[in-house]
C-alpha cells in the first residue's frame, strides 16, 4: 500500500495520495517557488526602474510554471502556432486584470 508521498522532481513537487476507499493514487504537482515568484513580481513593482526597457523589448511578466499551464488552459490561443494569435493572446492577457501577480513594472 502506497502511503502519502512527497518527493521534489527539478522545480516540481510531487505529491502522492493513496485513497483506500477508491481503491485509487493521486498525483498533485506543485511548484515550492511559487510563493517566491510572485512575491519578487510584487517587490519589482515597487521599485521604479528596476526593471529595464531594452532595444528589443521588455521583461513584462514573470509566471511560475504551475500558474503558466492554469493560464494556458483557460487562453487557448496562447498555445498557437501562429506567431500573430499567440503575440495577440499575450496582449490580451498583459491588458487583463488577471496578469497582475504576474506583472513586474
Amino acid at each position: 500500500m502506497l502511503a502519502n508521498m512527497k518527493r521534489q522532481s527539478g522545480v516540481w513537487l510531487e505529491e502522492f495520495f493513496y485513497q483506500p476507499h477508491e481503491g485509487r493514487t493521486y498525483r498533485r504537482l506543485s511548484q515550492p517557488s511559487r510563493q517566491l515568484i510572485l512575491d519578487r513580481n510584487a517587490t519589482l513593482r515597487q521599485i521604479p526602474g528596476a526593471v529595464r526597457d531594452l532595444s528589443f523589448g521588455r521583461l513584462a511578466l514573470t509566471i511560475p510554471l504551475e500558474d503558466l499551464e492554469t493560464i494556458r488552459d483557460k487562453y487557448p490561443d496562447l498555445r498557437s502556432k501562429d506567431p500573430e494569435i499567440k503575440r495577440r493572446a499575450w496582449h490580451a492577457f498583459i491588458a487583463s486584470s488577471e496578469s497582475l501577480p504576474y506583472r513586474v513594472a
